[in-house]
């Protein structure tokens, strides 16, 4: 019967409200039934996986907000269930699109980003600089080498603790005056005919 199945303590859990797509996100048990022994656990993360274990992981394959629902089994034929909201975000980072500049002009970079992603930094593999690394729309000054090795490659890399993180990188080719003289089919002290 029902009053069978009325329990002294409760049934609970802990987990993050927002976990990020692809990494593992723990769920804690927290159930403390007084009068009954539990004789198995539940978890339904709502995306059609399930687990038996009493603290388990889960890794999220899709974003979207899910419905995590814990059932305890207890006196043999009782069971309670308690639910739960995870978040699964998805973050997002793109350095934008490779560029073309002149020797001597500084790079107006357009990265951008998304999902939970909150902070980003533009390392370099060059040797120039740039006017805040911390921006996604930061603008880089090619140094000796760059200008010497004729491009450089710039990523742009998320910063926050939240998630692992994600990165994406950018191409900067340095052209020369006569770099662009020789594209155009003149070259110099020579007339076209």
């Amino acid at each position: 019967s029902t009053e069978d199945c009325v329990i002294a303590g409760n049934i609970a859990f802990d987990t993050s409200a927002e976990a990020c797509l692809g990494n593992s996100v723990l769920f804690e048990n927290n159930t403390d039934l007084i009068n009954f022994q539990v004789d198995s656990w539940l978890w339904d993360f709502g995306d059609d996986q399930t687990s038996d274990e009493e603290n388990p992981s889960h890794t999220f394959t899709s974003k979207g907000d899910f419905t995590v629902t814990l059932t305890v089994f207890f006196g043999g034929a009782c069971q309670q269930s308690v639910t739960g909201m995870v978040s699964v975000k998805s973050p997002q980072i793109s350095a934008g699109v490779d560029q073309k500049i002149c020797e001597g002009n500084t790079v107006s970079l357009a990265g951008s980003f998304g999902g939970n992603v909150t902070g980003v930094a533009w390392p370099t593999s060059g040797d120039g600089t740039f006017n805040n690394a911390s921006r996604e729309n930061a603008v880089y000054t090619p140094g000796t080498g760059d200008i010497a090795a004729k491009t450089v490659t710039l990523t742009l890399t998320s910063t926050d603790a939240f998630c692992s993180p994600i990165s994406d990188q950018m191409v900067v080719t340095l052209q020369s005056p006569a770099d662009l003289i020789v594209a155009a089919g003149t070259l110099p002290g020579r007339r076209n005919a």
